[in-house]
């Protein structure tokens, strides 16, 4: 995965300020998520969008003992 960056900017700005998320079983990772800047405009500094995966053969997996 690969973050873009502004031009002029520091590539590494965007992965400090929007930390990745990730889920994790034993031996395999079960999703993550990230953000990242909305729109380049200072009006939107608090403003992100949202991608979020989840391995496809881990989205059916319940634990009885936690449920939602």
């Amino acid at each position: 995965m690969t973050k873009q960056s502004k031009p002029g900017k520091d590539k590494n700005s965007d992965i400090e300020r929007y930390p990745y998320l990730v889920a994790e079983l034993p031996g395999q990772i079960a999703g993550y998520a990230y953000v990242g800047p909305f729109h380049d405009r200072p009006e939107y500094d608090w403003f992100v969008e949202t991608s979020i995966y989840v391995d496809r053969n881990i989205r059916h997996i319940v634990d009885p003992e936690r449920p939602f």
